[in-house]
């Protein structure tokens, strides 16, 4: 079991079957038809649904947001503790629990439109320098992840679609401790207050014009003729200690794979009776909204 739930979101895990590696068929199944129970201080707050394979197949997901379970109406709220219980036939029920940190908030949001390195004619060398404000609260510890999702909406006046794409961008800022990747981009970055605790602080980071598409890239197609409106939501997530520390033994583990000469590297679970990790997170979100 794997999820980090948000204070923006249904609740939502991912439930999968491991094989051992020398199975033939390696790698991890999505099962279809466990059920899950949420709990708080030992009351029942809601059961988890399955998503089925054909709305798994139609939506683009990273590996901690490829959730096949979900709650029918809880949201997780910062401060609180969360317990959840998975069982499926034959297998062992598995445990895990967390508490989400409170909410530090996306103070301001500035972009300015710059110019990257030169690739080719066919690539832009057009984007944009984002700096987002928040001011971390002071004599706590405090860990943070940001990333930017990208969603597209038929109507002009939507808020947006929540499950769109994490978007790659570039972040040299020297707060930054660590970076997740996909290929050779950077679709989130972590850090810890330990440089700037109880400080405003601006950090900042450059979008491509490639990423975003239309309408900045006015020579590409919308993916469909109803499509109107395209909204970057810039996600500012106050994670615990917990998770940070899996993200650092998350890509530890990545730079010493098939490698040797490396020590090897334990990643942590706090899944009780099974695998995986469980984790909470408090979201504070600014947007850039394009109608076109």
């Amino acid at each position: 079991m794997n999820g980090l739930i948000t204070t923006d979101s249904l609740f939502g895990v991912t439930i999968t079957q491991s094989t051992l590696v020398t199975d033939p068929e390696h790698g991890n199944e999505f099962l279809q038809n466990a059920s899950g129970t949420i709990y708080q201080n030992n009351r029942t707050l809601d059961t988890l649904t399955n998503r089925s394979d054909k709305e798994m197949s139609e939506r683009s997901y990273y590996y901690y947001n490829a959730k096949n379970y979900f709650a029918m109406h809880i949201v997780p709220e910062a401060g609180k503790e969360y317990e959840i219980e998975i069982k499926y036939p034959g297998m062992k029920t598995v445990y895990a629990k967390t508490t989400i940190p409170d909410k530090v908030t996306i103070e301001k949001l500035d972009t300015t439109r710059i110019k990257l390195p030169f690739v080719n004619e066919y690539v832009s060398d057009e984007g944009f320098l984002c700096q987002i404000s928040f001011t971390d609260p002071p004599d706590e510890e405090n860990y943070y992840l940001i990333g930017i999702i990208k969603s597209r909406s038929h109507d002009m006046n939507s808020d947006g679609i929540w499950h769109g794409d994490y978007m790659l961008f570039t972040c040299d800022d020297a707060i930054v401790e660590e970076e997740l990747k996909s290929g050779s981009g950077i679709y989130s970055v972590a850090f810890s207050d330990k440089s700037i605790n109880g400080m405003a602080y601006k950090l900042t980071l450059s979008l491509k014009f490639q990423e975003i598409g239309i309408p900045l890239l006015p020579w590409e197609p919308a993916p469909y003729d109803t499509i109107r409106r395209t909204v970057l939501h810039f996600r500012l997530y106050s994670i615990n200690k917990e998770y940070f520390t899996y993200i650092q033994e998350l890509n530890l583990f990545y730079k010493n794979y098939r490698n040797p000469l490396a020590e090897p590297t334990q990643v942590r679970s706090n899944v009780a009776g099974g695998y995986g990790f469980f984790s909470g997170a408090a979201v504070s979100s600014d947007s850039l909204v394009f109608k076109y």
